[in-house]
């Protein structure tokens, strides 16, 4: 008796299913690290805006408008809340009878904004002298 040997060539449907399932869950994986990489690539970007803020904030005080202790805030893109504060800094000296002809201020600024689920904030602070 002659035995015939069939070509069982192709793929079962179990092999199928399993390519498939390994494929759902590599192409899950990959899309979930896209996912994050823009995200965190947009949070990124608002950090620098807000500090682009914060500087064009920081830098006028005190050299294109005179010091005077208060507070001032306003909006920027419809997104980032921005505030200044400027203090005078009390310095006792050993010599009072000396006055110093510059009085220090301390300049912050604090720029706060969302991203959806959090509130970010952004500040720089420096030190300003200005004239008696």
């Amino acid at each position: 008796m002659m035995s015939v040997i069939k070509d069982k060539s192709g793929f079962t449907l179990i092999e199928i299913v399993v390519a498939l399932l390994v494929l759902s869950i590599a192409s899950a994986v990959i899309f979930e690290g896209f996912s994050v990489g823009f995200r965190n690539a947009r949070t990124a970007d608002d950090f620098a805006q807000a500090v682009l803020i914060a500087q064009s904030k920081l830098a006028p005080t005190g050299v294109a408008e005179p010091l005077s202790t208060g507070v001032t805030s306003g909006e920027e893109l419809e997104k980032y809340a921005w505030t200044v504060t400027v203090d005078e800094i009390d310095l006792v000296t050993e010599d009072a009878a000396t006055p110093s002809a510059l009085r220090p201020f301390s300049v912050a600024v604090d720029v706060v904004w969302s991203d959806g689920r959090t509130e970010r904030t952004v500040s720089l602070s420096t030190l300003r002298l200005a004239a008696q």
